[in-house]
């Protein structure tokens, strides 16, 4: 849109509505792709208990800084490892270096593990 801002809810009363005949069907997590701000990541908060973020091995050391970022503005029950390409040894890594997350982060083993909230 060439330089223009486009206005738009993190959520519309739609997306409301929708979550909440989601969550009768047992749904407890969506993916929210074009976080803006802190108030988008708030307006999300409040609809769930669980996030799904990368902790992407090919960032080396950077790996966690954006997960614990996330936990540090908007403490999650449930926070769901995605992105690391098999190497589920980096859960274990990221909870060491940052284990005031550690009791919120899922131990995931291997591809097609389950969790409860």
């Amino acid at each position: 849109m060439g330089g223009k801002e486009i206005h738009l809810p993190a959520l519309t009363q739609r997306d409301r509505d929708n979550l909440a005949v989601a969550a009768d069907y047992g749904v407890s997590g969506v993916m929210q792709p074009f976080v803006r701000d802190r108030a988008d990541l708030e307006t999300l908060r409040a609809a769930l208990d669980a996030a799904m973020f990368p902790l992407d091995p090919r960032l080396e050391d950077s790996f966690g800084l954006g997960a614990a970022y996330l936990c540090a503005q908007l403490p999650v029950r449930l926070l769901l490892p995605m992105h690391m390409w098999g190497k589920y040894e980096w859960i274990g890594r990221f909870c060491r270096e940052h284990p005031e997350y550690a009791g919120s982060v899922a131990q995931i083993r291997a591809e097609g593990d389950s969790f409860t909230l």
